[in-house]
């Protein structure tokens, strides 16, 4: 009795179970059926259309839900964001719904233009969350032209393609790759990343840059830390000059490099001056420069540390090489402008010590020199072991320089200025234990002659 009574149960349950596949079966063909019709994807359309409040406009769309589905024009406008997009074309792909999850086969779009506002000059603001409630994909994303636009700034992507995958808890990019042009740079741009969709946004990510406009340069990069907090790892190769460099972040504070590590090496300063096209890349003498540099944040917009200098092919600047051997100094800068102290030269034939300041378009030195041999700095003068104050200025292809240096049996004061090929002593007074010389005069360099002179 009990076996004929858990046989009956076992089919009824056989029963019930068949019955429920037959109707998911009639269900998900009607479903198919529907999905296949385009009045059914003008339906959809118009359903979201109205749940975005006006904010989105369809225009022209045609095909079906079942398979490709072609939109003339897609645009979306609120307070943050104008975006249109352009002979549209997608694909759902159905297989996803298996897995409880949403997906494309493939988005492209031959042209897309955004437009945000301007910037109002404040920090930006982090983000809230923004999980998906469902698993979603984008097998194949492509668009012919995106188009950025900020105030009266253009930034511009073409041929960009990428795979997407995100969630509840994260999001990644595979496979980006695009031509760019931004802020006048040109060139290719690939990524590979991944961020979390909530606090503190756990982030990874390795990109690679090469550029061609205006000037080349190839930058390999990774990212790793939190959205508030990243760290990046980078190699650049640019104008002949390979470097290194680690950084910490702090993209929505005030101030938004935390810590630097840096080194380059084999700079020569002639060849990079005229690879960016300075006016005076030829008075700039050859170099074989390694700098290394450590810095991080002190105070809020205060950037300190020390920077390293060693140049392996110094020589006097008549041969257009670089008297200097080695430079070490401690560094402070507001990111505007940049002050050496504990300053530390050492020349071919001496010591230079003391402090100078840096901004875009000036330098000033307050040094003190001991054992300075001037044959170091110019193969023709002669042999000396002078010591004493020394300022420098430099402002463009313009330098000036004040000395009152001396030696056993020896003393010279000058104030001079160079620009370019010219070099004008404005005063000099040379003492020797068999009498004194002064005056001025104007003397070119490169050439045997003196222009005017008074003694």
């Amino acid at each position: 009795m009990a076996r004929n009574a858990l046989l009956r149960g076992g089919r009824w349950l056989l029963a019930a179970l068949l019955a429920l596949v037959l109707l998911i079966a009639s269900l998900t063909g009607m479903t198919w059926w529907w999905a296949g019709r385009e009045d059914a994807l003008q339906w959809t359309l118009e359903r979201a259309e109205r749940a975005a409040g006006g904010r989105l406009t369809i225009s022209s769309a045609h095909g079906s839900l079942r398979d490709e589905v072609r939109i003339d024009r897609l645009a979306w406008r609120d307070a943050s964001l104008a975006l249109e997009a352009r002979d549209l074309r997608l694909r759902i792909d159905w297989l996803q719904s298996f897995r409880l999850a949403v997906g494309l086969s493939y988005l492209t779009a031959a042209e897309i233009d955004v437009a945000l506002p301007p910037d109002d000059g404040s920090p930006p603001k982090v983000p809230a969350a923004f999980p998906l409630p469902l698993p979603a994909q984008v097998g194949e994303a492509r668009v012919g032209v995106l188009r950025i636009d900020r105030a009266a700034a253009r930034d511009e992507l073409r041929d960009l393609r990428f795979a997407y995958a995100g969630g509840p808890f994260s999001h990644e990019i595979h496979g980006l790759a695009t031509d760019f042009l931004a802020r006048g740079i040109s060139g290719h741009a690939r990524l590979d990343g991944e961020i979390g969709a909530s606090a503190p946004f756990v982030t990874h990510a390795q990109a690679s840059l090469q550029t061609s406009a205006p000037y080349a340069a190839d930058i390999e990069a990774k990212l790793r830390g939190t959205l508030e907090h990243p760290r990046i790892e980078a190699s650049v190769e640019a104008f002949g000059v390979t470097s290194q460099l680690q950084a910490s972040l702090a993209p929505f504070a005030p101030k938004r490099l935390t810590a630097l590590k840096a080194n380059a090496g084999r700079i020569d300063a002639a060849m990079l001056a005229a690879s960016l096209g300075v006016s005076a890349a030829g008075s700039v003498p050859h170099t074989t420069l390694g700098v290394q540099l450590e810095g991080e944040e002190r105070d809020p917009g205060h950037f300190a540390g020390h920077i390293n200098v060693v140049n392996t092919s110094p020589g006097p600047v008549d041969r257009n090489l670089l008297p200097m051997v080695r430079l070490a100094s401690a560094f402070s800068t507001d990111l505007s402008s940049l002050v050496l102290d504990r300053l530390d030269i050492a020349l071919g034939g001496g010591q230079l010590s003391g402090t100078a300041r840096l901004d875009p378009h000036r330098a000033s030195l307050d040094l003190r020199a001991a054992g300075i041999n001037l044959r170091t700095l110019y193969s023709t003068l002669r042999e000396t072991s002078l010591a004493g104050p020394l300022t420098m200025e430099l402002e463009g292809a313009r330098q000036v320089a004040r000395g009152e240096l001396q030696q056993e049996g020896f003393s010279l004061a000058f104030d001079a200025s160079k620009a370019g090929e010219r070099l004008d002593l404005r005063s000099f007074r040379a003492q020797a234990q068999g009498g004194e010389a002064s005056g001025s005069g104007t003397v070119w360099l490169r050439r045997t002659e003196i222009g005017r002179a008074h003694v």
